[in-house]
């Protein structure tokens, strides 16, 4: 399954349902690399508004991220074409969540984002329905 940056930006900040769904065997994620890049380049960000020490932060993001198959390469892949045009009057950012979900055999992108659900290529999923499952 793929899952959006703001679970991963949940699941760093706070010991959460977004945590307890990625934590969980049960799924396999994968996120592009972009993913990483953007947790990192907001990281003083985070750290300064969730409050929590910084050891505890970086504890937190290495373990998100140890969770996560960070894929290079998503924007040279057959499917982002179609991907930036269905996502394009939706948030063109977001196309290679749904190019890498294209891609790969997976069930979906996990996302509370609601622009997601504008879209009808990609199974779109839930933290409550991942819950669900557990």
């Amino acid at each position: 399954m793929i899952v959006d940056t703001n679970r991963l930006i949940a699941a760093t900040l706070r010991d959460s349902s977004s945590r307890r769904v990625l934590l969980c065997d049960k799924f396999e994620f994968y996120a592009p690399t972009l993913a990483r890049e953007e947790l990192f380049r907001h990281r003083l960000e985070l750290l300064e508004k969730s409050g929590l020490p910084r050891a505890r932060f970086y504890f937190g993001l290495r373990l998100v991220l140890s969770r996560v198959r960070l894929v290079d390469g998503v924007e040279s892949l057959p499917a982002f074409q179609l991907a930036e045009r269905v996502m394009e009057p939706i948030d063109v950012d977001d196309a290679p969540f749904v190019a890498l979900a294209l891609s790969i055999e997976n069930d979906g992108i996990w996302t509370e984002d609601r622009h997601f659900e504008k879209q009808n290529v990609v199974r779109v999923w839930k933290t409550a329905e991942l819950l669900g499952l557990i």
